[in-house]
């Protein structure tokens, strides 16, 4: 800006007339050198989700009676830099006057090769004995997610009476040279947790902080970091129905660690 300004007053003290095609040409390298500036200072994400709008990100439709599946993951999407990160989600039991002797829950989870309602490149099934949160752990042995590309996640819980209730979120893995190092160079979770956040890497930064609470449970500094996270992100849980809030949803994550499900068999579909 200072260089135009300098140009703009040279052609007025010294009527610059007949050299007007070079004044122009330095008015249009000036623009052209303070946009590639404006550019090279700018941040490549501004924010933790991808851009993607869809409706039903997070949650199972309103006619469902039973669960609610609350996928830990922002409403439109966010990045991970690894190949294959720890995913989150709450399963909250609905209170209805349905009621079964049996306990357990069916778990049906799969990573979609787009974030299209394509082929599963990955499917695991597990089953759970309770409702509460879970972090699903994927085998080493299976493929990784695909680098620049939107996935598609999701899990399904099946009930004593044979419904599913799906959910799902969307997750890209997107390399990054400086995050890397930073990581690299920093020992503890904590900070981990807090450089992922600086990135924009939703995913590594949820689970690094989760992690961290699990051994420091009377952190309320991280506490209150990861519950800005979740709260900066996530507009609602389980899609607006009153199901859980998001105040709510905080509240139970507080309560209990994370029951991990290591999917331990290939499989496709």
């Amino acid at each position: 800006m200072r260089l135009l300004i300098d140009i703009l007053d040279l052609a007025w003290r010294r009527k610059i007339t007949r050299f007007s095609g070079t004044l122009f040409s330095l008015l249009f390298l000036s623009v052209i050198y303070g946009n590639v500036l404006a550019a090279i200072a700018k941040p490549k994400h501004t924010r933790y989700g991808l851009g993607i709008d869809q409706k039903f990100i997070g949650g199972v439709p309103h006619s469902i009676p039973n669960y609610c599946i609350s996928i830990i993951a922002p409403d439109d999407g966010g990045r991970t830099s690894s190949e294959r990160p720890n995913l989150y989600a709450y399963v909250y039991k609905y209170q209805n006057l349905r009621t079964s002797s049996k306990s357990n829950l069916g778990i049906d989870f799969r990573i979609k090769e787009s974030q299209s309602f394509s082929r599963s490149v990955f499917r695991g099934q597990e089953t759970i004995a309770e409702v509460g949160l879970y972090k699903m752990i994927l085998p080493v042995a299976n493929p990784a997610l695909l680098n620049g590309k939107i996935q598609r996640w999701s899990m399904a819980v099946i009930d004593e009476w044979g419904e599913i209730y799906p959910a799902y979120a969307y997750i890209q893995r997107e390399s990054n040279l400086d995050l890397e190092r930073e990581v690299k160079g920093e020992n503890m979770l904590l900070g981990k947790a807090r450089i992922y956040a600086k990135y924009f890497y939703w995913y590594d930064a949820f689970d690094a902080y989760n992690q961290w609470l699990e051994v420091n449970p009377t952190d309320q500094i991280a506490r209150r970091e990861r519950a800005k996270l979740l709260q900066e992100s996530r507009r609602s849980q389980c899609i607006n129905y009153r199901y859980i809030s998001s105040a709510k949803l905080l509240e139970l994550i507080d309560a209990k660690s994370a029951k991990p499900i290591a999917f331990t068999q290939k499989k496709q579909m």
